[in-house]
This record gives C-alpha cells, structure tokens and sequence, in this order.
C-alpha cells in the first residue's frame, strides 16, 4: 500500500469532486420561468409633422361624408355629376389619409398604396352628412373642405420642399373638389397614374420651368376662345389675362434676381386643334393638368414666403381650371406623373 500524505490526499479529493461535479455545473436544469426570450416591443412610431394630425382628421372625415353622399345620391337627388363626383372624392380622400398615416406624407405620396400595417391608426371619421337635400349635401361637402383648406394653406405656405407640395396638392385638390360639386356636369374619371417624386430644381430652375409653361398656357387660350360662345368666351379671355399678368411676373422675379427669364416659342405643339366648343374646352383642361406639375415644383422649391405664395395660388388655380372646363378631378394636383 502506497503511503499518502493526509495533506496531499485532502487536495486529490477536492480535485476529484471538481471533475465529477464539473458536468453538472455546465447543464443545469432550470424549473419554471420563461421557456422562450421576450418578443421584443414594436417600434414607436415617428411623430407626425405639425398639423399632420389635423390633416389626417379632415381627409378621413371627408371620405367618410363623400361616401355617404355617394351612397345616398338618390335619396339625396345628386345628379350624375355630383353623384360621381362624390363617389371619386372617397376614393381621393380615402389615398391622402393613407399618406398621412405615414410620418413622411411625400414618400407615401408618391408610392403605390401597401396592404401592410400602418405606422399608425387611422382616426375614427367624426360627423355624419346630416343632409335631407342636394343642396344641404353640397353644402356640407364643400363647408367641410373649406374648413380643410384653411388648414393645408397654412401648411404649405409654412413648410418647403416635398412636404409643401402635398400640403399643396391638398389644398388644391380641396378647391377642385369644391368646383366639381358646385357644376353637376359628365368629366373624365380620374387617370390612374403612378406620382413620381420632384425633380430636384433650384427656385430659379423651377420658375424658369413653369414660365415656359405658362407661355404654352398662353398661346392654347388665344387658340381656343374663338371656339367659345360669346359669355364663355369672355371667361376665358379673363382667364388668358390672368396667365399673361403671371408671365409677366415671373419674368420680372427672375431679372430681378439676374436669372434669365424663357422667352414665348412662336407656336406650340397642342394636345389637339379645337374644332368646336367641346374640343376648345378639352383643350383647356389639358393644358390646365400639363401646367399643374410644374407649379407643383415651383411651390416645392421656392425659398421665399413671396414666391411660395403666388406658386400656390397659381396651383389652385390650375387644378380648378381644369376642372371648370370639364377635365377629371386629380388625386394629388401638382405632382408629376
């Protein structure tokens, strides 16, 4: 028998329980608690741009009123027009909603609407169209956009870049809306089409755009007023004073600023030649939706309040025109597409 010291005996079998006890230390067996890791919480969704909540308020309530005023046109004795009209403001409104869902409206603006969860809850539609009659229908709608209006011109007067635009192109589709309830008359349903996103022009490049715009504008209304009878004649002449006194100030506000102000083409390739007043009209409103993108982008670049302005009232001005003269009611008015 092999003699061991205690001492040395003493450290063999602490090392031995070590080895055996090692195994059960690496593998331990736990009883109760979580058999998986958390799921992780779901991102917060970005904040919504000042007066975005609105704006998403006014759009969801508007679609909710255009529809019942869509569905309830026999009993409300809508005609044709305003029927179809309202039953395309739905449809619009229901897209803008989409977009301000979204914390960057100008991205979802121009995308193809997803079928994925949005950022954030749409807002319950507040109000009911509490109208027995047409005219209280038509009232309602148009008293509602209004109250929208005032909001989207604050906004896009405020604002700069993309964002301006969509506050923009809802205020002048707010305008245009009012103008195809107001005319119960057959227009083009709107065009599908895919919103590209803005060239990136300076403020100089974008006035200089839609000056050479407004002298097509121009010369298709000295070529469509002779087609007109003598009392929509006269309105459209005003109309052709309005875009000369815009041609001219454009010109002047880039002189001013040493740019170099476009000068009129002697004629212009026309969409068609008017034949009759049904094809001077279609005429105008065509030209009237060819302008409307390049206003866009002139409201979209300006960096002056001044100019940001006059750039929005001249696309108001465009989107309604278009419609007055019978073309369809744009979904968003003043992006290119």
């Amino acid at each position: 028998m092999i003699s061991v010291p205690r001492r040395r005996f003493l450290a063999l079998a602490g090392t031995a329980a070590l080895a055996v006890t090692g195994c059960q230390v690496s593998d331990p067996v736990v009883h109760g608690g979580p058999t998986a890791p958390p799921p992780e919480p779901s991102p917060t969704p970005e904040p919504l741009r000042p007066g975005q909540q609105a704006a998403l308020e006014h759009e969801v309530a508007l679609a909710a009123l255009a529809a019942q005023a869509h569905t309830g046109a026999e009993r409300l004795r809508l005609g044709p027009g305003q029927a179809a009209a309202a039953g395309w403001m739905a449809t619009a409104h229901d897209a803008h909603a989409t977009a301000l869902l979204d914390p960057h409206p100008a991205r979802r603006a121009t995308t193809a609407p997803t079928t994925g969860p949005s950022p954030r809850p749409r807002p319950t539609p507040s109000g009911t169209l509490a109208a027995t009659t047409r005219d209280q229908a038509i009232d309602q709608l148009r008293d509602r956009l209004e109250r929208a209006l005032s909001d989207y011109r604050r906004a896009a007067l405020g604002d700069q870049g993309p964002t301006a635009l969509v506050w923009g192109s809802l205020a002048a589709y707010a305008r245009s809306a009012q103008a195809a309830l107001t005319r119960d008359e057959p227009r083009p349903r709107p065009p599908v089409v895919e919103v590209r996103e803005l060239e990136p022009w300076s403020d100089a490049e974008a006035e200089q755009q839609a000056l050479r715009q407004v002298h097509a504008l121009v010369y298709g209304y000295q070529v469509a007023i002779p087609w007109f009878p003598r009392a929509e004649g006269q309105t459209a002449y005003g109309v052709l004073v309005q875009r000369r006194d815009l041609r001219d100030r454009l010109a002047k506000a880039l002189r001013t600023r040493g740019q170099a102000a476009p000068a009129a083409e002697p004629a212009y390739a026309l969409p068609h030649q008017p034949t009759d007043r049904a094809t001077a009209a279609e005429l105008l409103w065509r030209m009237e939706s060819a302008y409307a993108p390049f206003a866009g982008a002139w409201l979209a670049a300006a960096t002056d309040a001044d100019a940001r302005r006059e750039a929005l009232e001249s696309l108001e001005q465009s989107a309604v025109l278009g419609v007055e003269w019978g073309g369809p009611l744009s979904v968003w008015p003043g992006w290119p597409s």
